[in-house]
């Protein structure tokens, strides 16, 4: 059990490297909140839009799964509003709207697009 932060960085050593510091650091601009496109969607879409960036991998590329990416998104959050429809919902705006692509068979992926 860490009692303070000095505790911090020997645990995180012992996991591994990759868990103490993100190698997929991201950096979101601010033209994309000038995007009107995006701008007119549900917060709740634009929301999900910024986590879909961190989830994604260097090449924009995540797992599309709604299940997947409710526990991503709401892993801490023991009372939402939101269901696993919800998330499938908004992720077939963010695609109808041309902002990631879906592809897969059995998995379902998706691509962000610049």
């Amino acid at each position: 059990m860490v009692n303070s932060p000095s505790q911090v960085r020997p645990v995180l050593q012992g996991i591994g490297d990759e868990y103490a510091v993100s190698k997929r650091g991201r950096i979101i601009k601010r033209n994309i909140i000038d995007d009107e496109l995006l701008g007119g969607l549900p917060y709740s879409v634009r929301s999900l839009f910024n986590y879909f960036i961190v989830l994604a991998d260097d090449e924009g590329k995540f797992r599309a799964n709604p299940r997947f990416i409710f526990s991503q998104v709401f892993m801490y959050d023991k009372e939402t509003y939101a269901t696993n429809r919800d998330v499938a919902e908004w992720s077939w705006m963010l695609y109808q709207e041309g902002f990631i692509k879906l592809y897969g068979k059995k998995q379902v992926y998706a691509q962000m697009v610049n």
